[in-house]
């Protein structure tokens, strides 16, 4: 396990460590507890459950409730009232990442990319298709035609799901040996395809017009093909990447008169090889406090901090940067200027886009760094 990784420690408190005698109340029970000096917050105990027998190592909102992941091996799936009911397991380690995705919504940007009128009950089913499902209390199972809500616990009943044909959804999961799983029926766990992408720990998942952006304690980066599996593009950075995002439409427009997203497409290093624009574009962030923006062989970085950085998100033309040493950092990029600011390397011997099957990758080590 790499050290530039593992020296953070853990200086969260548990929410309960006010009220000593919380397992001895009923449900109803109103938890206060005093986050800084100035802000209280108030907790029902019913919201309050252990899920997993180890640490939470990632959470991902969907419309048939919460999946979590864990350092006990497990994925599981609960109702938004926090009732487990599916588990998924990989390849016997830990789970840092998880990614759900759906095509009817845009779960990761918060946008409703072909509804906008999509809700969702207490229960984390869709009101529209799923309203006249009924709980069977008796066996924990709760149906309609086509689905079969099981506690997982129960052994005895399956968990199906036909209500998905024409709906491109899947689970992603990337675990501590570096495979990324792809669970492509949600509803069913053994419906799953392994990608050995990594040798080392994954750190985040992405995903994109049909791409995945995985990151890694082994400095890499990769995209990869989910139609062609293929690992199309890995990208070597001198330390471990805590986190790589592809740079969005709503991000980075297209410079086409007509403009279409699935059809943005530009060429690499002048090859017959084309990849659509957006997914060329990427943000990843790694423990040696370095921000870089990545487009073809083009590459602009920022240095933050000599603190490790953990995690970014993106909106608005602002980076907010979460780092090490507790420090959130705000920083205005506005990404459609970098490339104007970007060091041309095309002809740089030490830098290669191409496909890593020719086992040529793209080093990022020996290019001059940019100072914000």
């Amino acid at each position: 396990m790499n050290n530039n990784v593992n020296n953070n420690t853990d200086n969260s408190k548990d929410i309960t460590d006010n009220n000593k005698d919380i397992n001895n109340t009923n449900n109803n029970t109103t938890i206060t507890t005093n986050i800084t000096n100035n802000i209280n917050i108030s907790v029902n105990k019913r919201d309050i459950k252990k899920l997993h027998n180890s640490d939470i190592k990632d959470i991902e909102y969907s419309p048939y409730g919460i999946f979590t992941s864990s350092r006990d091996c497990t994925i599981k799936l609960h109702t938004y009232e926090l009732e487990t009911y599916m588990e998924y397991t990989c390849d016997n380690s830990y789970i840092n990442s998880i990614l759900y995705y759906n095509s009817n919504r845009d779960m990761r940007d918060g946008r409703s990319s072909n509804r906008s009128d999509i809700r969702y009950n207490s229960r984390g089913m869709n009101d529209d298709n799923r309203s006249n499902i009924n709980d069977n209390t008796n066996n924990n199972t709760t149906t309609d035609n086509n689905i079969t809500y099981t506690n997982p616990n129960n052994n005895n009943t399956t968990i199906t799901n036909k209500d998905n044909k024409n709906n491109k959804e899947f689970l992603l999961a990337g675990t501590q040996k570096g495979n990324i799983y792809i669970f492509n029926d949600i509803f069913d766990v053994n419906n799953k395809i392994i990608i050995p992408a990594h040798s080392d720990n994954i750190c985040s998942l992405d995903y994109y017009n049909n791409y995945i952006l995985s990151s890694s304690w082994d400095k890499t980066v990769i995209l990869f093909n989910k139609e062609t599996n293929e690992v199309e593009r890995r990208i070597e950075h001198p330390t471990p990447v805590w986190k790589a995002y592809f740079i969005r439409d709503n991000h980075n427009k297209c410079n086409h008169n007509k403009r279409d997203d699935n059809k943005c497409n530009d060429n690499i290093n002048n090859t017959n090889t084309t990849t659509n624009k957006n997914i060329n574009r990427i943000i990843t962030c790694t423990t040696d406090g370095v921000i870089r923006i990545i487009e073809y062989n083009k590459y602009y970085q920022y240095n933050i901090s000599n603190n490790c950085i953990r995690t970014f998100v993106y909106k608005n033309n602002i980076l907010y940067i979460g780092c090490n040493d507790g420090k959130l950092l705000k920083l205005k990029c506005n990404i459609n200027d970098v490339k104007d600011k970007s060091k041309d390397v095309s002809n740089d011997s030490d830098l290669t886009y191409t496909n890593p099957n020719n086992n040529t990758n793209i080093k990022l080590t020996d290019i001059k760094k940019y100072d914000n």
